[in-house]
């Protein structure tokens, strides 16, 4: 394992108005990947912290794992294929930190990126995830206004006086992040901010369960923002992002689409070379867009990491300025 501080119990708990806005048990998770591909690349570890309601260390559980390949960037968090060799699989593992995740809230910094990484896992795995919401603590600090030039998490932990040991190291991560989310709820109550929570599918729908719901096609709306190209996995969506739907949604595809022009998204019926994003619950379908996708090289989502990234837009330039 790698050499770390494990978290302590924090001994002052949250004030009570705090945990009567905000009552919810936490698991703060970090996973260090062999890529930023969650379709494609593999986790190498993962850590979870448990947190109580009132923010107080509950337990804390964290491993290596055998991704079956080459661990990629052992430069970033530091993890060789020699530290590898005798780690469990995730498949290994999946029941356990199915349990530990169980009911709570995940909270991770950039949550879209370590729940695409472990939603992809489980799959894999065969094993079911009960984990009813994510809160990522990127969009967390943005509502909160932090007076920062950018969300990463060093800068984050910076303002909240919380020191770092290892980044990207997921032990020292959740060490950080328990901290850091400890000071958010605290700022978030006392400016009355509600936890932009993003609801999770417990059992993904089958496509014959999705049937009922009819495609629809997007009206063509003008965008307010420019185009700031493709989106980035591990990255926020920004607004002006040219976005094209495929295939059955388990939301009405017309609210998915005025929800995505509300938020400052270009909203088009074709996938071409400048698309930014492709959002599918099928992405094997042998399907004009799905291929054109490929074709172009286009990120594919699923409708679930969409949901994500829709909670947490990043503000893009107005085509008047």
């Amino acid at each position: 394992m790698l050499p770390h501080t494990p978290p302590a119990d924090l001994p002052d708990p949250l004030p009570a108005d705090v945990v009567a806005r905000y009552p919810h048990p936490y698991a703060v998770v970090d996973v260090e990947t062999t890529g930023m591909d969650a379709s494609a690349d593999r986790v190498v570890q993962v850590a979870v912290v448990q947190l109580t309601a009132d923010g107080r260390v509950e337990g804390a559980w964290d491993s290596l794992v055998d991704p079956g390949r080459d661990p990629g960037p052992t430069h970033v968090h530091g993890i060789s294929a020699e530290m590898l060799h005798d780690a469990p699989t995730f498949a290994d593992v999946a029941g356990k930190l199915a349990d530990l995740l169980a009911g709570r809230v995940l909270v991770a910094h950039n949550a879209p990126f370590d729940w695409g990484f472990l939603h992809e896992e489980f799959k894999r795995s065969g094993a079911e995830h009960r984990v009813p919401h994510f809160l990522c603590t990127v969009t967390l600090s943005r509502r909160l206004r932090l007076p920062l030039p950018d969300l990463t998490l060093a800068r984050v932990a910076a303002h909240w006086g919380v020191a770092q040991e290892r980044a990207h190291d997921a032990v020292d991560d959740t060490r950080v992040l328990t901290e850091v989310l400890r000071a958010s709820l605290r700022e978030a109550a006392e400016q009355g901010i509600d936890l932009p929570l993003i609801p999770l599918r417990q059992n993904p729908p089958t496509p014959a369960q999705r049937r009922w719901r009819r495609p629809a096609t997007a009206p063509r709306t003008p965008c307010a923002f420019t185009d700031p190209g493709r989106w980035v996995v591990g990255e926020a969506l920004v607004q002006g992002t040219k976005v094209v739907f495929s295939g059955d949604t388990t939301t009405p595809r017309e609210d998915l689409i005025a929800r995505s022009i509300t938020a400052g998204l270009d909203v088009m019926n074709g996938v071409s070379r400048t698309t930014g994003l492709l959002v599918t619950n099928e992405p094997d379908a042998g399907v004009r867009k799905v291929l054109d996708a490929r074709k172009h090289g286009v990120p594919v989502v699923d409708e679930e990491a969409f949901e994500a990234l829709l909670a947490g837009i990043a503000p893009g330039t107005p085509k008047e300025a």
